[in-house]
């Protein structure tokens, strides 16, 4: 039982985060519900959330009996400290269990290949600008070179 669900998912739409990053942070509040089974989060202590985080980062497997990614433990847990820091705003309870508690990050990876500046300029040539679909190939093309954009953009 998640209490105060609908209003965490709207105070989150107001901080301007994003519809999937809720549903997705929503999602990994639910797997940390279904850990606890019946407890009531009131009684909930750093000591519950530490054995979660042992939980998933050591026994927990997938339907393939795959351990978890470090990215997803990551994503398993970043919900917790938002979710626990509003409750405790909206005095459901009296202390935030995640205050002071450290959290795995998973490691960054860079790509395995970054085109040099001679492939991106055979790239860029590569669309009849002559004609409408080459101007569009050729701006999409640009945009993706030029800006940091995540694959969800």
């Amino acid at each position: 039982m998640l209490p105060l669900l609908n209003e965490y998912k709207e105070n989150l739409l107001r901080e301007g985060i994003s519809p999937f990053t809720i549903n997705g942070r929503c999602k990994n509040l639910i797997y940390f519900s279904r850990y606890l089974g019946h407890e009531d989060m009131r009684k909930v202590s750093a000591k519950t959330i530490e054995q979660y985080k042992i939980h998933i980062m050591t026994e927990y497997r997938t339907k393939d009996g795959n351990k978890l990614k470090d990215t997803t433990i990551e994503l398993r847990l970043e919900a917790l400290p938002s979710y626990f820091k509003f409750l405790a705003k909206k005095r459901f309870i009296f202390f935030d269990p995640t205050l002071n508690m450290e959290f795995p990050k998973a490691e960054k990876h860079l790509p395995d290949y970054i085109p040099s500046e001679k492939d991106m300029e055979e790239l860029l040539q590569g669309p009849d600008t002559n004609v409408f679909m080459g101007i569009r190939d050729r701006a999409i093309f640009e945009l993706m070179y030029t800006c940091p954009l995540r694959n969800i953009e």
